[in-house]
């Protein structure tokens, strides 16, 4: 009998403290059991993984772009990008080129990927890409829109600043054009893409080339001489080099 009443007194204690904690003997049957989980929002972000809300996200622009034909009909496309976003890069951006024929059928088309584009800044890639077989009536250009984790902050990348590069004392000779790069910033650049874009009298772009440079150092300028497609030149070019990571 008195074992009774110590059971029935130890149930009517156990009832007591959980009612003031506010659970039920079930309820603390089941807390014990269950892990606390932190809400989402406390959860770390892993580096490389996109921070952006999407509605916030700007698309890439293309600011110009325009192309000629050289060689056994390959398409030489010119193309400078630019993210209008100020606190993201886009890192491996895309874009996709489409020749097309008088009535719209498809001649050729080909994605180029490109390197990182930081926050307010341009990226200018000229290249050859895919061969036709007939004169194209219209050549598009199209930003692929990027994968989630394509968008970084700033601070996720190896270099959380970095000043564009410059091009001086740039000349073409004959079949090459050489110059210099200036680099700015306070790190060396393993490999940057230099990029000449040649213009016609009316200013409209006709094609260009691109070739990558290794080691461009900090605070100084570094060299460069290549090889450039003679049906493409004209007077009228500019040059550009971006890093490439």
């Amino acid at each position: 009998m008195k074992r009774f009443l110590v059971a029935v007194l130890l149930t009517v204690i156990c009832c007591t403290m959980l009612a003031s904690c506010g659970a039920s003997p079930q309820d603390a049957a089941t807390n014990t059991s269950q892990p606390t989980i932190p809400p989402a929002s406390m959860l770390p972000i892993p580096i490389g993984e996109s921070e952006h809300p999407n509605n916030e996200l700007l698309p890439l622009e293309i600011k110009e772009y325009g192309y000629g034909i050289a060689g056994k009909g390959y398409i030489y496309i010119s193309v400078i990008l630019h993210n209008p976003n100020p606190d993201y890069c886009i890192e491996f951006p895309s874009f996709r080129v489409t020749a097309r024929d008088a009535d719209g059928l498809v001649l050729g088309s080909e994605d180029q990927t490109l390197s990182v584009i930081y926050p307010k800044q341009d990226f200018c890639y000229a290249g050859q890409m895919f061969q036709v077989d007939d004169i194209p009536t219209s050549v598009e250009v199209e930003v692929l829109a990027p994968d989630d984790y394509q968008i970084l902050n700033p601070q996720h990348m190896d270099h959380p600043t970095y000043v564009p590069l410059e091009i001086v004392n740039s000349v073409v000779r004959d079949d090459r054009l050489m110059g210099e790069i200036s680099n700015s910033n306070d790190y060396d650049i393993d490999s940057a893409i230099v990029t000449v874009l040649y213009r016609d009298e009316n200013g409209e772009i006709v094609g260009g080339n691109s070739t990558f440079i290794n080691k461009v150092s900090a605070s100084a300028t570094t060299p460069f001489d290549f090889s450039i497609y003679e049906d493409l030149v004209t007077n009228n070019y500019e040059v550009y080099a971006n890093i490439w990571v």
